[in-house]
């Protein structure tokens, strides 16, 4: 028995040719490089998540069968937990690779207006019960730029989720960018009824991701100021690395 289930391992792919020599060489790790750990090991830190989100979308949309009031309730809690925790894994990911050196700028050319606009878009689905009020605008001459296209959606990504956690919905966002010189100045804005408790994780993690991604681009920051009625981020990029 014990050789048959070698021959099939080995045959399958799962294991080397010397068995017995592999298996002694089995230990116990004494160190743990987390941002190593975090990188290699998303996919399936994501992958529980994405399945209660997915799961819970189905029968809140009434393919499973018709819902109680009450049920309906507990899913929203739950789909809205899901999608509030996988935000904070794919962000603690983030900051990791950030960490590890393993993000690096890649430039390519890129229309700053369409970058804004997903920018939003994708705030917006990650946190689709909140309601926000959102107003954009690039008041640049020219809105091509070379950066690191990517870096650039999420540090806007990023900032908006810091300014967002200062205010209570319904509330306003405001993304300004316009030239200076031969650079481009951001503004991200919140505007409402001031949050008294805003998330400390989302905190840490959002400011130090948008943060890096906007230095790694060569840019550099302005202003992080809180007002009466909100939080303003100000900060400057290049326009080509």
């Amino acid at each position: 028995m014990l050789y048959l289930t070698k021959l099939i391992a080995r045959q399958a792919g799962y294991l080397p040719i010397n068995f017995d020599r592999a298996m002694s060489e089995l230990h116990l790790p004494e160190h743990l490089d987390l941002n190593r750990f975090l990188s290699v090991q998303a996919h399936d830190l994501k992958t529980p998540f994405n399945h209660i989100i997915g799961f819970a979308r189905v029968m809140l949309s009434g393919q499973d069968g018709p819902l109680t009031d009450y049920q309906k309730e507990d899913l929203t809690t739950i789909y809205n937990s899901g999608v509030r925790t996988l935000g904070w894994i794919s962000a603690i990911i983030e900051a990791a690779r950030l960490n590890s050196g393993e993000k690096t700028p890649q430039p390519s050319d890129f229309d700053l207006r369409r970058v804004m606009e997903e920018a939003l878009s994708q705030w917006k689905r990650a946190n689709p019960t909140r309601k926000f009020e959102f107003e954009y605008r690039c008041a640049c001459v020219s809105p091509l730029c070379r950066l690191d296209e990517f870096q650039i959606r999420q540090a806007l990504v990023s900032l908006i989720s810091y300014v967002a956690e200062f205010v209570k919905a319904p509330a306003k966002i405001l993304l300004i960018a316009a030239d200076e010189n031969d650079h481009t100045f951001f503004t991200v804005r919140s505007m409402g009824e001031k949050n008294k408790t805003p998330s400390a994780l989302d905190l840490e993690l959002q400011g130090y991701i948008g943060r890096a991604y906007i230095l790694q681009n060569g840019g550099t920051m302005r202003l992080v100021q809180e007002n009466e009625d909100g939080v303003t981020v100000q900060f400057v990029l290049p326009k080509s690395l």
